[in-house]
């Protein structure tokens, strides 16, 4: 148990609520040290407690608009190269000369099909909340989730720059979303 001893005297009665107040700003761990630092020198009426709380180092200001906009650049570059090196409609390609000469190499091919398929459908989804973010940044709602308005943390904004929703909507659209699909249904 920690006891603190705070010196009293009837002209400075606040004083020892101050230090809680200096106490709390602290925070939490050991506080000893910490306590013998703040009771040095104190007195009473040191505490605005009116101050304004410094603002957020994790939250996207305007000021960081052109480095997300680079970023929402380099991913729409990138999302176009993938669509762009995409086989064209109409079929397997296949390598000129040589058919597919059994079931094994048909099922395989068709494998292959689906797969690239869904990696396109995946990039044309991405390309498209890219441009979405892009509007966002411009009409200056970049940063705020779509789902409750709270600020986007920008941590996560670094990593999924496109991104219109806060963690904790991100995971009620996404519970949605599974709760929707026919899999879930037919379980």
């Amino acid at each position: 148990m920690l006891m603190v001893v705070l010196p009293f005297s009837a002209s400075s009665r606040l004083w020892p609520v101050a230090c809680l107040i200096c106490v709390n700003r602290v925070g939490r761990g050991n506080r000893g040290p910490q306590l013998r630092q703040i009771n040095a020198g104190h007195d009473r009426g040191s505490h605005n407690l009116a101050q304004p709380r410094r603002p957020s180092v994790n939250k996207y200001d305007s000021s960081m608009a052109p480095q997300f906009s680079d970023l929402l650049a380099q991913r729409l570059a990138r999302l176009r190269e993938v669509l762009q090196s995409d086989r064209p409609a109409g079929g397997i390609a296949e390598p000129a000369g040589q058919e597919v000469t059994d079931f094994k190499d048909a099922a395989q091919e068709e494998e292959l099909s689906t797969v690239h398929d869904a990696e396109s459908a995946h990039a044309a989804q991405d390309l498209a909340a890219v441009l979405a973010a892009q509007r966002r940044l411009a009409d200056h709602s970049y940063g705020i989730c779509a789902g409750c308005g709270a600020p986007i943390d920008v941590r996560r904004l670094h990593a999924m720059p496109q991104t219109p929703y806060c963690a904790p909507c991100q995971e009620i659209v996404e519970s949605e979303a599974g709760a929707a699909s026919p899999q879930r249904r037919l379980q």
